[in-house]
């Protein structure tokens, strides 16, 4: 099955922001086998396959180590207030609209801690959920 999000981010898209992103996810037994997400104002192609790494314009990306909630964080804003209060080294990153796009920054290194709020959907997540299952070599 094909999950598509057309335009993830929709109200960044709309408003002229930067940070929307198209999401596509082949699934295959109920589990992402194949993913991309482009961030075309960017110019950003991310792209995944179960087993096979990820990559983002062709480059090898991996994520931070993950050893503390440390570093820099997005969305939303609630969750990292009350997680400043006990992780003081927890900087608060600007809000990236696209949830794929998000999860993506988090598996190339360029955010170190991603939520998703309560109204997340498959086609915000699919994409995404291959970056997330599975640390990838540079």
């Amino acid at each position: 099955m094909w999950i598509v999000d057309p335009i993830d981010g929709t109200r960044a898209f709309l408003a002229g922001l930067p940070d929307w992103s198209i999401s596509v996810a082949l699934a295959e037994a109920g589990r992402p086998i194949l993913a991309a997400i482009f961030a075309p104002v960017a110019g950003d192609l991310y792209l995944a396959s179960a087993g096979g790494g990820a990559t983002c314009n062709d480059r090898p990306m991996m994520a931070s180590d993950g050893v503390s909630l440390a570093g820099r964080a997005c969305r939303p804003k609630r969750y990292i207030d009350g997680l400043s209060a006990t992780e003081p080294t927890l900087v608060a990153a600007p809000k990236v609209h696209s949830l794929a796009l998000r999860l993506a920054w988090v598996a190339q290194g360029r955010l170190d801690v991603a939520f998703t709020g309560t109204n997340s959907h498959d086609w915000d997540l699919a994409a995404a959920d291959l970056w997330c299952t599975k640390r990838t070599a540079r």
